[in-house]
This record gives structure tokens, C-alpha cells and sequence, in this order.
């Protein structure tokens, strides 16, 4: 970058800057305008190189003339990229240790000594137990710039990351170089991947024990008994504890009361008449008559009058359209004026004699003749029946068969009616008859009660039999023994006499301890030890060898982490702790 200065050269002037990202939420075709030291690139005027440092404008310009202009200041879009990253020291590194990164950045040249002042580089790192100890801009000898006598410069750095950071982590931290002035523009670039150890195994040897020291006190027992768990609570709240729970059982006689009665709604149906009102009941047994209520309606009514054709005249007012005077509507009918006249008849039947005359052959035989055949004529009685219909009986021995048929002997009389149909209306007190119900809303309540208890469950027994509202409930009865030690006088000794008065012994262990390691690349074990010296702390009483066999017992030889990827500092002390 420079600021156009003549005669001055290197490899790579000024700084090319792209427009086409600029856009017109209308949609219109954009123009650009390039001012001062910037100098188009293109036919289409999107790129330009800007060669001045202060004075460089970019104008965008739409269809309908409108501009927006915004002037640059590139130092602050100018990041150099990282040349070089490198891990200083050999590994592999412990969990404990801090793993150190060297960081530079490609060498860059203003033409003036006020840019570089004006210019800054910043670095941070993603893992937040980084810390960037040294950033720092240094002359950069032998770089690539034309001309020996140009002053070019880099920025350089030492960064520090805890060792067990990077143990186990899938991708290594990464490192930002950021300008000061605009944060926006960085380059970020991954660091080295290093070789960390992981924590195995810590434990000690060569074991001493000094310096021991018996807290001795003298107790008393305070006890007491309560039935309550009110009573109970205040004394565990004192630092009581409950030493002893007894159990038993009350029976407690309780009574089924009402303590609120079913609520009820009526519910009423209305009926226009008494007879529908009392087939309603007879069917529904939970109604009940209710009474009646009477209002006053008018209702209008439609009604047709029938006129004899042949005696009646049709007046005016029978055709004005108004029903309310009566109207002739065209409709006639037949009606009958005078039935038909009917007799009815019964059945007789009677008998008479009838003379008849027949004829039959004859044979007759002689011995002079022989025999030869006649023809004879004889007369003879028969009795034939007959029989007619009459409203009596034409001859005392004619008897009725027991038919009979109805026989018109005179014909109805008809005549043919018009009708007129009238409208009227009125005001009447109608009569409304009521059926109602009672539906229940609410059931009533009942709860059981309690009247008296005992110890004895034949007393309860006895009286519960009186009647079934009566029930026998249990009721768990509890007496709480409560007891807390309380410390009259406490004092520190190097030695005790009875064992069950130490509440805490406190010790100094002197000796080795070893930590093992292993490496993840090799599978190798690295073992690494150094003399300390701590303080641990037991409750209770315990002897020197006690403590040495807690320290160094095998079985106490915790494995620091399942997962000793997630092995952290913290967990190197763990054996030097208070044990429990």
C-alpha cells in the first residue's frame, strides 16, 4: 500500500477494491464513480485501484440520480496474512506444563513512517485459557520488497496455552489477527498440533509420617422422647437425631355426617291443555302437576263459510279482496241436503203341491200271445218350495230364512255451495297448564368424622356395630427417641487413651510422588516424580501406619480420570487432600 508517491516502487501498489456488492433495493441499474487517487480497473467501472491513503472515494449512482458516496480509509482494511506459526520447545509436553506458540505475520511496507503509527494489528485465540504473552511489530530484514532500502515491518507473537488444553481436543485452537481499527477484517489460521501426555496414574512412595496430631472431646448424650412430629422437627432442628422409632396404632371411631346438603333446580314444561299436560305425566313418574299460568295473546284466525248457490246472493264485499269482511274465494262442493231412504227386506220361503202326469212301459205275457209291451199313463202329487223377498210375510206358513238386504226407495237430495272465506281477530286470556321436576345439581357431601379413639380394637369394634354410619379408621401412633452428643471440652494432643474421643487426626506426609503418563501418539508410559511434602487431615483416630497404608494402599490408587482427555490440573492434588 502507498500513497502514490512518485518513484517509489515495490512488487505490489496500492490495494484493489471490488463494488459489485452494492445493490438498489428498487432494482435499478447501478453506475459507479471512482474519485481521487482510484483509478478503474475495468470497462464497467465495478473494480478500481486506489492508490492514495487519505483521499480515495467510491460514489454509486441509480436511474434516477440519486448517490451515495463513501470515502476510505485502508489502513484500516488491510490484515497481512500469517507466515509462520511454530510450537517453541520439544515434546511431548506434560499436562502441567504451558505449551508456547510462535506467531508471525508476512512482512508489509507503508510509504510513510505516519501510517505505520497509525496502523494496528491485535491477536486473540479461541481457546479461552490462552493467553497472546507478547504481540509486538518488528522490523522484517530480507523481505520481498523491490528495493534494499525499504523499511519493511511484521508483527510477531508468543502465545501461552495450558498443556492439558490440548490434550485430546479433535481440532487444535485457532489463532486471529485482527486490525485494531476495524475488527471485521482478520485472518485466522490454526495453530500447530503438539504432543501432550496424559495424566495415567499418581501415587506415592518412600512414605513418612510426622508431625501427628489427636483432637480429642469430651461428650455428652442428651436424650429425649416425643410423640409429635411438630415436637420431632423442633428437635432435629436443635441438632438432635433420631435414635430409636416406635410404632402402634389407634383406632379411631368416626361418624358419616352431612355437611352439605343436595342442591336442587325445577325444571317445567307448559302444555296448551290439561288432557296433554296429564298424558305427559302418566308416562314421566318424576314430573308432577305444577300448577297453571294464564296470558293474553290475540290470535288471528282464518275461517271459511259455505252459502247455498241457489238461494244465496253474493254481495259486493264478497269481492273487494278483504278477507276481513269475508271474500268469495270460486270453490263450490256438492252437499248432501237430505239422505237417501232406504227399507230393508227379508227372505220368505213357502211350499205348494204340484199334480204332474208321467208315463212308464209295461210287459205283459199270455200263453195264447206271448208276451208284448205297453205304454201306461199314471198321475201323481209333488211338493216344490219357492221363495221372495217383503217386509212381512205374505202367508202365515211362509218362514223367514234368516236374509235380509237393504233396498233404496228414495234417492238423497243434493245442493251445491259456494264459500266465502272470512279472517277475524281477537284478544284472549289463554290458559297454559305446567309439569315440573326437581333435577338435582349438586350431590350432598358427606365426611367421615371423628368422635373418640382407643388403644383397644374390641372397644372400637363394639361400638362401631351400632350402625353402618359408623366406621373404625387406624391412626399409626409414633414415639420419636431423640439423642444429640454434645461436646463439653475439646483439645489437641500428640497422643490419646481412648480411641472413640478422637474426632480428627492431622498428620504431615513427607515422600515421593509419582506421576505416570502416557503418550497417545506411542502408547509409551512416562513416569515422573518429585519430593513433597503435605498436610492431610482424617476424621477420627488414625496411627502412623494407618496413614502411609492410605496413602500407598493400592486399592487407594484412584485413577485421576475415566476419560483422561478431560484430565485437568486440579486432579494432580487430589491425593494430598483432606481424607475422609
Amino acid at each position: 500500500m502507498n500513497d502514490g508517491t512518485r518513484g517509489y516502487i515495490t512488487r505490489e501498489h496500492g490495494i484493489l477494491v471490488n463494488a459489485t456488492g452494492s445493490f438498489d433495493p428498487d432494482g435499478t441499474e447501478l453506475k459507479y464513480i471512482w474519485k481521487y487517487g482510484a483509478e478503474p480497473t475495468k470497462p464497467d467501472n465495478t473494480t478500481a485501484k486506489f492508490r492514495a491513503y487519505e483521499r480515495a472515494a467510491s460514489i454509486v449512482e441509480d436511474e434516477y440520480d440519486l448517490r451515495t458516496k463513501r470515502n476510505f480509509d485502508f489502513l484500516n482494511y488491510f490484515v497481512p496474512d500469517v507466515s509462520e506459526k511454530t510450537v517453541v520447545g520439544d515434546g511431548p509436553h506434560y499436562p502441567n506444563e504451558t505449551v508456547r506458540f510462535r506467531v508471525k505475520t508476512e512482512p508489509y511496507h507503508f510509504s510513510k513512517q505516519t501510517y505505520y503509527r497509525d496502523f494496528g494489528l491485535g491477536a486473540s485465540v479461541s481457546n479461552p485459557a490462552a493467553s497472546v504473552v507478547e504481540w509486538r511489530a518488528v522490523e522484517a530484514p530480507k523481505s520481498r520488497h523491490s528495493e534494499p532500502t525499504e523499511d519493511a515491518y511484521r508483527y510477531v507473537g508468543t502465545i501461552e496455552i495450558p498443556a492439558d488444553e490440548l490434550a485430546g481436543t479433535s481440532r487444535p485452537p485457532t489463532v486471529t489477527i485482527y486490525n485494531e481499527d476495524n475488527a471485521r477484517k482478520r485472518v485466522r489460521v490454526e495453530l500447530p498440533e503438539t504432543d501432550v501426555l496424559l495424566e495415567d496414574e499418581t501415587y506415592w512412595r518412600n512414605v513418612s509420617v510426622r508431625d501427628l496430631a489427636y483432637l480429642v472431646e469430651k461428650r455428652r448424650v442428651k436424650k429425649a422422647e416425643v410423640d409429635t412430629k411438630q415436637r420431632r422437627d423442633e428437635y432435629l432442628r436443635q441438632g438432635y437425631r433420631v435414635e430409636e422409632v416406635n410404632n402402634d396404632t389407634r383406632y379411631v371411631l368416626e361418624k358419616r355426617v352431612k355437611v352439605r346438603d343436595a342442591k336442587y333446580e325445577t325444571v317445567t314444561e307448559t302444555f296448551p291443555n290439561e288432557r296433554q299436560r296429564d298424558m305427559f305425566l302418566d308416562s314421566a313418574r318424576a314430573w308432577y302437576a305444577a300448577g297453571t299460568h294464564q296470558t293474553e295473546e290475540t290470535r288471528t284466525r282464518t275461517y271459511s263459510n259455505w252459502f247455498d248457490a241457489s238461494t244465496t246472493t253474493s254481495p259486493r264485499k264478497w269481492h273487494d279482496s278483504s278477507l276481513w269482511n269475508g271474500e268469495h274465494t270460486g270453490a263450490t262442493r256438492e252437499v248432501q241436503v237430505e239422505p237417501a231412504e232406504y227399507e230393508t227386506k227379508r227372505k220368505y220361503r213357502y211350499s205348494y203341491e204340484v199334480r204332474k202326469t208321467g208315463t212308464r212301459t209295461v210287459k205283459r205275457c199270455s200263453l195264447r200271445f206271448g208276451c208284448e209291451t205297453e205304454t201306461v199313463t199314471y198321475t201323481y202329487t209333488d211338493t216344490e218350495y219357492s221363495t221372495y223377498w217383503a217386509t212381512s210375510r205374505y202367508a202365515y206358513d211362509h218362514w223367514f230364512t234368516g236374509k235380509t238386504k237393504r233396498v233404496k226407495v228414495r234417492d238423497a237430495v243434493y245442493e251445491t255451495q259456494f264459500e266465502v272465506r272470512y279472517k277475524s281477530q281477537s284478544t284472549e286470556l289463554v290458559t297454559y297448564y305446567e309439569a315440573a321436576r326437581d333435577e338435582k345439581v349438586q350431590e350432598a357431601r358427606y365426611e367421615w368424622d371423628g368422635r373418640s379413639s382407643t388403644m383397644d380394637y374390641a372397644i372400637a369394634r363394639k361400638q362401631a356395630a351400632v350402625g353402618d354410619e359408623w366406621r373404625i379408621a387406624e391412626e399409626p401412633v409414633k414415639r420419636w427417641t431423640l439423642v444429640r452428643t454434645e461436646v463439653e471440652s475439646r483439645f489437641w494432643t500428640p497422643a490419646y487413651e481412648n480411641r472413640s474421643r478422637v474426632s480428627e487426626t492431622t498428620a504431615t506426609v513427607t515422600g515421593e510422588l509419582v506421576k505416570q503418563y502416557s503418550d497417545p501418539d506411542t502408547g509409551e508410559t512416562v513416569e515422573r516424580s518429585e519430593f513433597e511434602s503435605s498436610e492431610v487431615t482424617y476424621r477420627g483416630a488414625r496411627d502412623r501406619n494407618e496413614i502411609r497404608q492410605n496413602i500407598t494402599s493400592n486399592s487407594d490408587n484412584t485413577r485421576w480420570c475415566e476419560v483422561k482427555a478431560a484430565c485437568s490440573r486440579e486432579t494432580k492434588d487430589l491425593r494430598t487432600r483432606s481424607h475422609e
